[in-house]
């Protein structure tokens, strides 16, 4: 998810930029004002322009160059972690004012073809950001998702458990300085809440109960209860075990070098890590009484206006949420007409309520106990197979081939689902499917919608090929949420003409999936623009959908927290759907599905208005040869 913080410009020339950590770290980039960032990137060629540009940005946020795998290649060490500060978010948006005036220097007209489209597509990204300028703070860092890139606290601990690199002495030494860093951070996360609080924005207060929990199992405490730091030991945090396995892994290390790397840990985590995420979990109960029931956009200052640039943002297009919510109500009576079609296959009266029919299909389902380690393993099998199956028929409906490996590994506990970890630029680190292990017996039919969507044809295959392309940086870096996740929701149907699905209960599943996403763009729109609460967005998908009362309470602090992001699915399908039925009426027995998918997923993600246009081009050009 691309995240952007945005506030009222100030007087920029003063701004120093930089790479750098909150509480220190050596200086790998010497800070420069803005004025001395922009003059060095006045007069390049085009293509050194963008990817300079984009580079400036990037260095902003160190962790990300960690995780994109671009450190070597950026000669940075990997020993910085991201500013979160107010001031800090100001320079970020002065900067991308001042790229995009310089992008603006360039003569679009005289560039190739090529350069043409990475013109249209960086002044979007670049607008787009600026949109949000009134919006600054809107956002809440600390959400109820534990994953990389949904909440501040969660991509630390993802840094250090997952994408920093542990393979040499200087990634351990660089591990040890960044762990000391950790305190000096959650002090400016803190800080920087109080600032977004003192302005009116709070997180909803379920979503603080569920980012309570999280924190207080990183740290190895109870669920209730004071969390004195002293009390906290090492032993029991996330950090530490992670860090235990993974030094065990390392090669090439002499048993003081190891001794010593235990000790530095131990001291960072007992002196930084732990400070820190106590200090954090005492801010968020504080505030838990002042935070709103209902939460979303209509609780916010400006919320309808922040709701409008969300929906733009989200989707790459200028619909109201009227309109958006129209869309999301005639895909949910479509997809639920064509399920109690494949219900009364099965025999099954058709005009039952969505939850006895679902029951009713999946009685005799197959299934996997998860509680034994001999299911979980059988689990991971099954969704290695399935994806082998996947690769095996990928050639059918596509040219393109990802230049990095896809691994299946079981998701971390507490995760709550199966979600895709893109691996590193360079190829240092795989693209990793991270498979759901928590609770006890859990289905199997649902296996492969939830594989092809994060793995084959889905995020895997169309991210790993954009990284691999020899295209500008940001091409291959960037991409809007309704393209990445509209394509993933696209492949589960793309399965279909694969012949990936084995059964009609396997195929139910993907439509039942279908049938949530729909039912997230009623939803999404009724919280940010109606004014729904969690509970009344909860009743409606638990009835539409047909899904058991209560079980959506995890998933309401998504839609509550991230505006639009739950609707860019279906919106980003349909786009997807449209534009292929565009080119298959365009071009008639000409059509080919190859080159329709090697167009649209071998360009890199955009904005749909400008890979429209990319699709207007090659119909032109197919019927004028």
């Amino acid at each position: 998810m691309r995240s952007r913080l945005a506030v009222v410009l100030v007087c920029v020339a003063v701004l120093t930029l930089g790479a750098c950590a909150p509480g220190g770290g050596s200086d790998n980039v010497a800070p420069r004002t803005l004025d001395e960032v922009l003059a060095s990137l006045q007069g390049l060629p085009f293509r050194e322009f963008l990817d300079a540009s984009y580079k400036e940005m990037l260095l902003r946020n160190p962790e990300n160059v960690t995780s994109l795998g671009l450190s070597a290649a950026f000669g940075m060490r990997n020993d910085k972690l991201t500013d979160v500060s107010p001031e800090f978010i100001l320079e970020n948006y002065a900067l991308h004012h001042g790229i995009l005036d310089l992008l603006h220097t360039y003569d679009r007209a005289a560039q190739s073809e090529v350069d043409r489209l990475s013109y249209d597509i960086y002044g979007w990204y670049l607008d787009d950001w600026i949109r949000g300028e009134p919006y600054a703070f809107h956002d809440y860092p600390i959400s109820g998702l534990g994953l990389m890139g949904w909440s501040t606290d969660a991509s630390l601990v993802a840094l250090f458990t997952d994408d920093h690199p542990l393979v040499t002495k200087e990634n351990l030494d660089d591990y040890v300085t960044r762990l000391s860093l950790v305190n000096g951070k959650m002090i400016e996360l803190v800080e920087a809440l109080k600032y977004r609080e003192e302005r009116g924005i709070f997180p909803a207060r379920f979503t603080v109960d569920m980012a309570t929990s999280r924190i207080r199992q990183y740290l190895g405490a109870s669920q209730s209860g004071p969390v004195p730091e002293a009390k906290v030991r090492v032993e029991g945090t996330i950090i530490w075990t992670s860090f235990r396995d993974r030094l065990a892994a390392m090669q090439g290390l002499s048993d003081k070098e190891r001794n010593d790397a235990y000790a530095a840990v131990r001291e960072g985590v007992q002196k930084s890590f732990i400070p820190g995420y106590v200090a954090l979990l005492k801010h968020l109960e504080g505030i838990r009484s002042k935070a709103p029931e209902v939460g979303g956009a209509t609780t916010l200052p400006d919320g309808e206006a922040y709701y409008a640039f969300k929906l733009r943002d989200q989707t790459t297009l200028d619909r109201s949420a009227e309109e958006t919510r129209e869309i999301g109500l005639v895909e949910v009576s479509r997809i639920q007409a064509e399920m109690r079609e494949k219900y009364a296959a099965l025999g099954l009266a058709p005009d039952q309520p969505m939850l006895d029919l679902r029951r009713a299909a999946n009685a005799d389902q197959p299934t996997c106990d998860l509680s034994s380690s001999e299911g979980q393993q059988a689990y991971l099998a099954e969704n290695e197979r399935v994806l082998a199956l996947a690769n095996a028929a990928i050639a059918t409906v596509c040219s393109l081939t990802p230049k990095y490996p896809l691994e299946v590994r079981a998701a971390p506990p507490g995760s709550g689902s199966c979600y895709f970890a893109p691996g590193a630029i360079d190829g240092s680190r795989p693209g990793v499917y991270y498979v759901n292990m928590d609770g006890g017996v859990t289905d199997l039919t649902s296996v492969p919608v939830v594989a092809y969507h994060e793995g084959v044809p889905g995020h895997y295959f169309q991210m790993t090929i954009a990284a691999g392309l020899d295209l500008p940086l940001f091409r291959r870096c960037e991409a809007p949420q309704a393209f990445l996740e509209g394509w993933a929701l696209y492949s589960e149907g793309l399965a279909v003409e694969m012949g990936l699905y084995g059964t009609a209960l396997q195929d139910l599943a993907r439509l039942d999936l279908e049938l949530q996403r729909a039912c997230r763009v009623v939803m999404d729109t009724g919280i940010h623009s109606l004014g729904w609460s969690a509970a009344e967005a909860a009743a409606y998908y638990e009835t539409e959908r047909g899904a058991p009362a209560g079980s959506q309470f995890w998933s309401m602090a998504r839609y509550v927290g991230f505006p639009a992001q739950g609707l860019s699915y279906m919106i980003g399908m349909l786009e997807f759907v449209a534009l292929r039925e565009k080119v298959e009426a365009g071009l008639g027995d000409r059509f080919s599905l190859i080159e329709f998918h090697d167009l649209v997923i071998g360009n890199g993600a955009m904005p749909f208005p400008v890979l429209e246009r990319l699709v207007d081009e090659y119909i032109a050009r197919k019927l004028a040869g």
